[in-house]
């Protein structure tokens, strides 16, 4: 009995894992696959040259909560069958995104920097984040549902990047829809 009852303390808890659920941010360590597509992570990865804060939901539909205080500049991302609307121009630092799904599908945020968007990697509908230069994956916030809205903090250098959704979906016919090749990214300039 007693086993019972701290098998489900221990899944509680794991349950309401804290602020940094479903942040992925990456630093300068080359990029070793995604959560992108299947699911959400359970935690975020940190290096030593960026952190993420604040959580996002999954595909499960766990709930999205922002950090308590944003650090940085606060930007707004809209993500909608089939684009993603930020501001084309960001200051260079640490960057606090919320990200408003106000579409009718899970969707993502992916951060990579490129100083050209048609040089991602990109096969069976998805861009191959293992296969990034070193340093270019920056982080993401992951899948979460229509309606919600997550919020994630990067450290974010001048340059170029572009901010897509990296999720693929089967249609009811079996047919593969990739958001990333239907329009879900945009180029953002940082500095």
């Amino acid at each position: 009995m007693w086993l019972r009852v701290l098998i489900v303390l221990v899944l509680s808890l794991s349950a309401c894992s804290g602020a940094d659920e479903g942040v992925r941010t990456l630093g300068s360590e080359p990029a070793s696959g995604s959560a992108s597509g299947s699911g959400s992570a359970s935690g975020v990865e940190e290096a030593a040259s960026g952190s993420a804060s604040g959580t996002s939901s999954s595909a499960d539909g766990t709930a999205c909560a922002p950090p308590s205080e944003p650090s940085g500049t606060a930007i707004a991302v809209t993500l909608q069958e089939y684009a993603v609307n930020t501001p084309q121009q960001i200051p260079a630092g640490t960057v606090t995104i919320t990200a408003g799904n106000i579409g009718g599908e899970n969707h993502e945020v992916v951060i990579v920097r490129t100083d050209d968007i048609d040089s991602l990697p990109v096969s069976d509908g998805q861009v191959q984040e293992a296969q990034l230069p070193v340093g270019a994956l920056v982080g993401e916030i992951e899948s979460f549902p229509a309606g919600d809205t997550c919020t994630g903090t990067f450290d974010l250098p001048a340059g170029d990047y572009v901010f897509f959704c990296n999720l693929v979906d089967e249609r009811a016919d079996g047919t593969l829809e990739s958001h990333y090749e239907e329009g879900m990214r945009t180029a953002v300039t940082v500095g």
